[in-house]
């Protein structure tokens, strides 16, 4: 497949995507779920792409992406850059109100604006 084609999968196979910022991220004491230790951010929610999510702050779940699936740096990349990200979010049954993200799922980030404006 494609880049393009890829995505495109994916947006299809996935049951709830939303768009918003990453406006929080830790990782530390306070993040274990599950006995493990997770990098729990909180992202603001503007608008459900697709599935039955609210809107406003959501917390979201990953691993730290060393084998497992965990996308921190692209969080990371999402508040530091301040941009919005669309991203695919899979409730979790034993706490409804985390969800979890990784690389797995549909995800993608604006681009830079300042790279997307016409050059004189």
């Amino acid at each position: 497949m494609t880049n393009d084609e890829y995505r495109s999968w994916a947006l299809e196979r996935a049951a709830n995507v939303v768009q918003g910022r990453i406006v929080d991220i830790r990782a530390g004491e306070d993040t274990i779920r599950f006995s493990h230790r997770f990098v729990v951010a909180k992202i603001r929610v503007v608008s459900v792409v697709k599935g039955d999510v609210p809107t406003g702050d959501l917390t979201i779940l990953t691993l730290f992406g060393v084998g497992d699936c965990g996308i921190p740096a692209f969080l990371l990349a999402g508040i530091a850059w301040d941009r919005d990200v669309t991203l695919e979010v899979r409730k979790i049954p034993d706490n409804p109100n985390e969800y979890m993200v990784d690389m797995c799922g549909y995800g993608t980030m604006a681009p830079d604006p300042n790279l997307t404006k016409p050059q004189r």
